[in-house]
């Protein structure tokens, strides 16, 4: 992993979130201070070939779950994914995620869940009770998220009296909701991280237009 000349903190005081454009960003997640680290990449066009090939035809599933350890990752993948062109860069792309999210925690297990969706699965803002989840979307529109200081965390869950976003004041301008980029690897700390009670990452799917299609992948602690 590089050093600190690879990350770009963002400008907006108390954001909570570190971009950058190498995977030595994850490592800001341990900073107190720091709830979502962004990793900013492109896929390569094997991977890109095979996720539009998933979307575009009839869905051959809808949800792969299980949790494993990191070297049984590759091998399941390849038992449950159909066979086409650009597989074998999807699995490869996958792995190292896996490997990183494994090295990065200690982990001896890893839960992974990969989804092709067709409507938004997490469709309001809400923060996760768990300590740390790995998210990625390879295809379709990808995560959207709120800064900490964008956000009115009072109107989360009940506080929102049953409101959706736009009508709960979670946030007071459309234009302070972030979104990642097809590619972008975030790691989202959530209110089980210790001390970080009253401060996990705001986030929500992403709206899904008629006919649109997403591919995403969630890491999480096994």
């Amino acid at each position: 992993m590089s050093d600190n000349s690879a990350l770009k903190l963002l400008a907006m005081e108390d954001s909570g979130s570190v971009t950058g454009t190498d995977p030595g960003v994850f490592s800001s997640i341990y900073n107190a201070d720091i709830n979502m680290t962004i990793w900013q990449r492109t896929l390569n066009l094997p991977m890109q070939v095979y996720v539009a090939s998933l979307i575009k035809s009839p869905p051959v599933f809808q949800t792969l779950q299980a949790v494993m350890q990191e070297g049984e990752i590759a091998p399941w993948l390849s038992a449950h994914l159909p066979n086409r062109r650009g597989k074998p860069a999807l699995i490869a792309d996958i792995s190292r995620l896996c490997e990183m999210f494994s090295v990065l925690f200690d982990l001896e297990r890893i839960g992974l869940r990969m989804a092709l969706l067709s409507q938004a699965m997490c469709p309001r803002f809400h923060v996760d009770h768990i300590p740390c989840r790995m998210v990625t979307t390879y295809g379709g529109p990808a995560t959207e998220w709120l800064e900490n200081n964008r956000v009115d965390r009072t109107r989360l869950g009940k506080g929102g009296k049953a409101k959706s976003d736009d009508q709960s004041d979670v946030f007071h301008s459309p234009r302070h909701i972030s979104q990642l980029t097809v590619g972008d690897v975030a790691l989202l700390k959530g209110e089980s991280w210790h001390g970080n009670e009253g401060r996990g990452a705001v986030h929500r799917s992403p709206p899904m237009p008629s006919g649109a299609a997403r591919l995403m992948l969630s890491l999480d602690f096994g």
